[in-house]
């Protein structure tokens, strides 16, 4: 992310000095500085600060929790305030106001400075006005300030990057270099600082992001070798930094997966490596480098200057489009974004970025999951079920976290989230249409089934899986990912699923198989280890484990399994919130009998941390039931199966198919659908975003719904002849073809407006 606050004036510098011009440089413009953050974006807006994006922990500074698609002030920041440079971190942000400063959001490390571990939903003084603040930047958990050349540091410190010599974190501003301090950026885990006119870094070096030649962490800051003078601008990611030397040369180092270096290959750098291919176009103004901490892939950004404007070069990690050229390619070297010009500014966060023009407007590309574009958002939430003409005449719908798949005439398809090759095409670019799996021969497919970022297939009796592998879920023997489909030899297979990072497969002859994790005992082979190719699953007889058999059906959920064995429910591996049913909460890796389903019982399916059977008087449910998904009036969590009711005492009858979800539940009733759980993104389809603990219905009886699945918040059902997909819609998921991001720059909304608010 972008943290170069310092970088602006002397962008502006150098502008004029090339002749280039900036209504920001006279400050009657709009909009004088934007930062990135990792799923929130803010701007210097009129002397105020304006927040857009997710804002569960106040980090937008209204005084509300509810993210917002568009632009809102901070509270008692509007327009005037005196705000000359804003900081947006993980879950806070920081703004430097008439030379003092205010902090907003998390706290939980000390990161809003105020000498306690309280969040605030709305600014706070850390420093009072007039105090000489000059410059801030708000890292994950911790957050620095340059006050008359003095930096500061305060909050989480568990890989030094406060500085301090020790590890101990402080919510109060401590001071870390006494005098000569210009610029500073605050990654995740490192910070970096222009000193003197040299760059010094110090914290967490776990991918060389100190740019120290080494891996060595360091408690206090060290001087970057090779930069120890000239140095006019540096951003951070949690992964890489990036610095630029007399405005002439830029240097990256630290991770590159993905070619966020841009030195044009994949090679890491624990030192500083020069960036190919700018310092021959013009003067670089600006930097910005931006990561998701919990994803390692990350992207940079560059202003650069020339006799005819100015223009955005972006390199590295581009799956949400954060390079904003139109594509969802990644690139080792930079790409010029041909829709910007005009720019004096950028800022790179966890998958978007912005760039700030001289007459003062916000443009901004990628992730737009939480609103960080700010242009209003992409519908990524769809509340009541809607046709999805791509997906017409498919069936065996699956869906899984972030992707699903079907079959259509005897090819599998699949869509949505690809960052592992889980659509099973050859490639790793999301995809918010169909298309078809690349087996070596078409025709064949039977079913199909989407996990959690690996799917799997059933061709023609034999089991085939890709996408990821780190657990050995495509049990073909190792841990390599796959982007299309390899065999794991599971012959004469009748069914299966796939879950979290463990699939499933029963057998012609009523056994079962599965392979991949099995550290919660959820491949039911009596051992509690992960199995890279496929083992079988047991029972018990008396004391003695024995395969188990008659199997008629098998589910996977996140780190549990079940079956239908013989007209009874069977569950065994994790049972912590009681998914397994058996009156208990205690693992098993082998199947145990779900109490009170020991016949009757049609069909079964393991959600997250629950699972749920259609018997033959109604549907029950079992386990974790903290937003209702048990269906049974309550939040109660139950060990053992209760009756899932459309209202008091009212049981839900005439089911004829079941689905559970991340956290949410779904029935097929006479052609119909009903669902009940969480509903924070439309997922039970019924118009609203409130969630249920009855069952509601999304879709009407005699609709000609045959079939439902559903995910991690949405839900797809199926007539054979059409199909509709509700809820969450984000990596294209829903198969409608809207990602939810966005490839290229668009123009952040509302920042013109004087007050505007979103409720």
């Amino acid at each position: 992310m972008m943290r170069t606050i310092g970088a602006v004036t002397l962008a502006l510098a150098v502008m004029a000095a090339a002749g280039f011009s900036s209504e920001a440089s006279a400050g009657g413009a709009p909009v004088g500085q934007v930062s990135n953050g990792y799923y929130h974006s803010c701007a210097v807006s009129r002397g105020g600060v304006q927040c857009w994006g997710y804002n569960a922990d106040g980090q937008l500074g209204n005084n509300k929790t509810k993210d917002s698609l568009y632009p809102v002030y901070a509270f008692g920041l509007g327009g005037g305030s005196g705000v000359t440079a804003v900081s947006a971190g993980y879950a806070h942000t920081c703004a430097v106001v008439n030379g003092g400063l205010k902090c907003w959001g998390a706290n939980d490390a000390g990161q809003l400075g105020t000498g306690n571990t309280s969040p605030s939903l709305v600014p706070v003084a850390v420093y009072p006005e007039n105090g000489g603040v000059t410059a801030v930047s708000a890292g994950y958990a911790h957050t620095c300030a340059i006050v008359n050349t003095e930096l500061q540091c305060w909050g989480e410190n568990e890989d030094g990057q406060l500085g301090t010599g020790d590890t101990n974190p402080s919510s109060n501003p401590v001071t870390i270099i006494p005098s000569g301090a210009t610029t500073v950026v605050a990654g995740a885990w490192h910070t970096c600082a222009i000193v003197n006119g040299g760059l010094e870094c110090w914290g967490g070096n776990y991918d060389g992001e100190l740019g120290t030649g080494g891996t060595d962490q360091s408690l206090v800051p060290v001087a970057v070798p090779g930069l120890d003078s000239g140095v006019t601008s540096i951003a951070a990611s949690p992964i890489h930094t990036c610095a630029v030397v007399d405005f002439a040369s830029a240097y990256c180092w630290g991770s590159n997966d993905y070619g966020q270096l841009g030195t044009g290959n994949q090679n890491q750098a624990f030192s500083p490596t020069q960036v190919a291919n700018l310092s021959n176009i013009g003067s670089i103004i600006a930097l910005g480098a931006g990561g998701d901490p919990e994803f390692t892939a990350s992207h940079s950004c560059a202003v650069v200057v020339t006799g005819a404007g100015s223009n955005v070069q972006c390199w590295g990690f581009n799956a949400a489009g954060q390079l904003g050229n139109g594509t969802l390619d990644d690139s080792t070297i930079p790409v010029a974004v041909a829709s910007l010009s005009n720019i004096y500014g950028v800022s790179a966060g966890g998958d978007t970025t912005c760039a700030i023009s001289g007459d003062g407007n916000v443009f901004c590309a990628g992730s737009d999951y939480n609103g960080e574009v700010g242009d209003g958002g992409h519908p990524v939430s769809i509340k009541s079920p809607t046709i999805s003409p791509a997906l017409s005449g498919m069936s065996n719908i699956s869906a899984g976290l972030t992707h699903a798949c079907a079959t259509l005439l005897g090819d599998a398809y699949c869509w949505g989230f690809n960052r592992n090759g889980e659509l099973g095409r050859g490639t790793t670019t999301d995809d918010a249409l169909p298309d078809q799996v690349q087996f070596a021969a078409p025709g064949g497919v039977d079913d199909v089934a989407a996990g959690n970022q690996h799917s799997c297939a059933i061709l023609i009796g034999s089991v085939y899986c890709w996408g990821l592998n780190d657990h050995g879920q495509l049990g073909d023997g190792g841990t390599m990912p796959s982007a299309v489909p390899v065999a794991n030899g599971v012959n004469s297979a009748v069914g299966m699923d796939a879950g979290n990072a463990h699939s499933c497969a029963v057998g012609s002859d009523g056994s079962v198989q599965c392979w991949g994790a099995g550290s919660s005992g959820q491949l039911g082979n009596n051992a509690f280890v992960d199995a890279y190719s496929p083992v079988g699953v047991m029972s018990s007889a008396g004391n003695i484990a024995v395969p188990l058999t008659g199997v008629t059906s098998v589910t996977a959920g996140a780190t549990h399994s079940c079956a239908v064995v013989a007209g009874a429910a069977r569950c065994w591996g994790e049972n912590s919130n009681g998914q397994l049913g058996d009156g208990t909460q205690t693992s098993s890796s082998i199947a145990v009998a779900v109490s009170g389903l020991a016949s009757s019982v049609y069909a079964i399916d393991a959600g997250a941390q629950h699972t749920c059977a259609l018997v033959d008087d109604g549907v029950r449910c079992w386990g974790s039931n903290a937003t209702g998904q048990l269906g049974d009036g309550t939040q109660t969590e139950a060990h053992t199966p209760v009756v899932v009711d459309l209202a008091e005492w009212i049981p839900l009858t005439g089911a004829t198919g079941i689905a559970t979800g991340s956290n949410h539940s779904c029935a097929l009733v006479d052609g119909g659908v009903m669902c009940w759980g969480s509903n924070g993104y439309g997922e039970l389809g019924n118009g609203t975003l409130t969630a249920s603990a009855y069952a509601v219905a999304a879709l009407p009886a005699g609709s000609g719904v045959l079939e439902i699945s559903a995910g991690d918040r949405y839900t797809c059902a199926s007539s054979g002849v059409l199909t509709w997909c509700w809820g969450n819609g984000y990596y294209g998921r829903l198969g409608n073809g809207s990602l939810g991001y966005s490839v290229e720059f668009v123009i952040a909304d509302s920042l013109f407006r004087d007050g505007f608010e979103n409720d």
